[in-house]
């Protein structure tokens, strides 16, 4: 389980409950998760995502170190490479990066960027080196 407020934070949970019914309009069924431990930061309605498994996660995994990523959206290819746009004195920058695994809508990021630095999501093709950008 990964809260939408603490994504780098996975909490071990099992399945509680299936509900045994189902809503056709969407073809969707209600499961319901229990955390198996939690801390202070879990709160009543938060929003969350959850990756089931097969077999039972090995603790290793989930202790795993943090990891640079991106939106999908913001990786672009620009002759044959994979790029993300930086901002840089309110200008848009191409940056060749290394991708690595997927993660729902994000993509890990191997080296290219670092933490911290401002990228373009949701790119089109007007977005180009050089074009002048506003920080919203």
């Amino acid at each position: 389980i990964t809260l939408d407020a603490y994504p780098g934070v996975r909490y071990e949970g099992s399945v509680d409950k299936i509900v045994p019914t189902a809503d056709r309009s969407k073809a969707t069924v209600l499961v319901k998760v229990a955390f198996n431990h939690y801390d202070s930061r879990v709160l009543p309605e938060m929003g969350a995502k959850v990756l089931f498994l097969t077999k039972p996660a090995e603790t290793k995994t989930l202790q795993e170190k943090p990891f640079l990523s991106v939106p999908q959206t913001a990786i672009a290819t620009r002759d044959g490479k994979k790029v993300v746009f930086c901002i840089e004195d309110n200008k848009a920058v191409a940056v060749p990066v290394s991708v690595g695994r997927e993660f729902g809508s994000t993509v890990e990021i191997l080296n290219g960027i670092t933490v911290g630095e401002k990228v373009i999501d949701k790119i089109d093709g007007t977005i180009t080196s050089g074009v002048k950008v506003k920080v919203l």
